[in-house]
């Protein structure tokens, strides 16, 4: 490092402290109170300690930037990949197999391990446009198509749970409950919607499928939205009622299952108030996105306490009642440098702040604390300030979901938005997604770093991190071979994680079928352009087999090694 180098950055160091605590650039005065004061430093002080830390980063990594020492160590694994022959597959088996039985830091046996797949309600049950504010959207503002049938799994279930026990042969499935059908109406419950999950919950059980039952997953009833939604903190006891409600009525069903009590706030409240391609269909608010997530993380913590003290009370009435298994999602974003500039670094720092910031804080110490000077450098995230607390938010979660695709690159300040890829194996039918198992590893990293490891050093008194599942991951491709190698690598980075003693118990990659994907303005279709489902759906309405699913030959890997490793463990 040349002393030059040294002067800038430290140089840099004193410049991003005093950006982030000027009282030139901030919206308001110093608050008279000391909670208040005490809150305005702290929020100041960890902003500055993110710019500061990417400064240090920078000044060490001696030109390699961080992402590629793991794609390269990662890159020794996955070698030029094998064919998913009956011998290479049993290495896979024996491998992860073992990984588990020699890893300390997760208490399961192999059989216990859950290879799965995920879905959600609004993307595959059908007939839920009339009360679904996320359909309003897409006709009314948006002018984009809605899930209409979608892949009327509402009408279908039974014989998609059959596919899914003898063609995926998966232990593990996850599906959302949409409360548009559980309470189309403010203060209206409709019990026959709460029967058709019991239904659907309890086949999966009878086919050996655990489920895990999802409570939000993008979508809310169009009252709820007229109310306010998330950006009210007020709202937030409707949505736990919705939640008692349902746990109250299923809690036998439901002791046999994972509950995740959302698929990553983060995912919503980015495209409803930030990109603008969800409701309510806002751009480029940060302090509405950061609110909203705020307000839904501190409502997912309090609707888990809430449930587990239902649960002890329902426990006195019924002893053999099975005390629920509750974990949330949380989106992991990987923001790359696309060249090793310092201003680069720092704008690689302040996304992942952007995105993830409050979020492992308040999981953790129970505080949701987001701030940005109101700067021009900022652009659109300038001017944030959000602050929430919880002081039970440590006791919420039994485990914590890993929602993962792919890295993204920044350039100084900017996303890059086009990737000129020397690779075409990186490429997939999602634009935004490049095809990066690799992401796993990383994520995992970072969650277990950041919330598993000092959760479970507060919760567990052998200090034993809390369990992760990566509970959404995947390849939107149309390519068997890419979609062969892609969950042949994703098995491989999984092993290579439990082998290091990573606490990963799960994997539920996206998605179980072809089905209705978000749209947006730039890929507009909802069906047929972003196909990551094991099974194929076919979605032509003149075709006598409308509505078939079949198991892709890109499947059959994934399928035969789940098959391989339960008949092994």
């Amino acid at each position: 490092m040349t002393h030059k180098k040294t002067i800038i950055s430290i140089k840099s160091l004193f410049l991003m402290g005093a950006i982030a605590l000027s009282p030139a650039l901030q919206a308001f005065a110093l608050p008279a109170s000391v909670k208040n004061a005490k809150i305005y430093a702290q929020q100041r002080a960890k902003f500055a300690k993110v710019m500061a830390s990417a400064i240090v980063r920078h000044m060490w990594q001696n030109g390699q930037l961080e992402h590629t020492k793991i794609e390269e160590m990662l890159g020794q694994i996955y070698g030029p990949g094998l064919l998913a022959t009956a011998d290479n597959i049993q290495a896979d088996i024996k491998a992860l197999y073992d990984a588990i039985l020699h890893n300390h830091s997760i208490d399961i046996e192999p059989e216990d391990f859950l290879l799965g797949a995920s879905s959600s309600a609004y993307q595959i049950e059908g007939g839920l446009d009339e009360t679904s504010a996320a359909a309003r959207f897409y006709q009314d503002k948006a002018e984009l198509p809605t899930a209409e049938d979608a892949i009327d799994f509402y009408h279908r279930y039974e014989t998609d749970i059959e596919q899914l026990e003898q063609e995926l042969h998966i232990n593990a499935y996850r599906i959302s409950i949409a409360w548009n059908r559980i309470q189309p109406q403010f203060g209206i419950f409709d019990m026959d919607a709460i029967e058709f999950y019991k239904n659907v919950i309890r086949a999966l059980i009878a086919r050996g499928i655990k489920p895990m039952v999802v409570f939000h997953h993008y979508d809310v009833p169009q009252w709820f939205e007229d109310l306010g939604g998330f950006e009210l903190q007020e709202n937030g006891k409707y949505f736990q009622e919705f939640c008692l409600k349902v746990y109250t009525e299923l809690a036998t069903e439901l002791g046999y299952c994972l509950i995740s009590m959302c698929n990553a706030p983060e995912g919503p409240a980015f495209k409803g108030y930030f990109t603008g391609d969800g409701t309510p269909g806002e751009k480029d608010n940060i302090q509405k996105t950061h609110t909203v997530i705020a307000n839904m993380y501190y409502e997912l913590v309090d609707t888990a306490r809430a449930i587990q003290r239902r649960y002890k009370k329902l426990h006195q009435e019924n002893p053999l009642l099975q005390r629920p298994s509750i974990g949330t999602q949380i989106n992991i974003v990987l923001i790359d440098p696309y060249n090793n500039s310092l201003k680069t670094t720092l704008g690689c720092a302040m996304g992942s702040y952007i995105q993830s910031g409050g979020t492992f804080d308040f999981l953790v110490n129970g505080v949701y604390s987001m701030y940005t000077p109101d700067a021009d450098f900022m652009k659109t995230a300038k001017g944030l300030n959000v602050y929430r607390e919880h002081k039970y938010a440590h006791k919420a979660f039994d485990w914590i979901g890993v929602n993962v695709y792919s890295n993204r690159f920044i350039d100084g300040f900017a996303p890059v938005t086009t990737v000129i890829e020397t690779d075409e194996e990186r490429y997939t039918d999602n634009k935004n997604y490049r095809n990066y198992p690799e992401g796993i590893y990383r994520a995992v990293q970072i969650i277990t770093e950041k919330v598993a490891t000092p959760l479970g050093k507060i919760r567990n008194k052998n200090g034993k991190p809390l369990p992760i599942i990566v509970t959404e991951n995947g390849i939107a491709t149309k390519d068997d071979g890419k979609r062969t190698r892609y969950f042949q690598r994703a098995i491989w980075t999984i092993t290579q994680l439990i082998k290091e003693g990573y606490p990963v118990v799960g994997y539920l990659p996206w998605t179980s079928h072809d089905n209705f994907e978000w749209p947006t303005q730039d890929n507009p279709q909802g069906f047929d352009s972003k196909n990551y489902g094991f099974f194929a759906v076919n979605f032509d309405k003149n075709s006598p087999d409308y509505m078939k699913r079949t198991l892709k030959d890109g499947s059959q890997y994934y399928a035969n090694f789940a098959q391989g490793f339960f008949a092994q463990a």
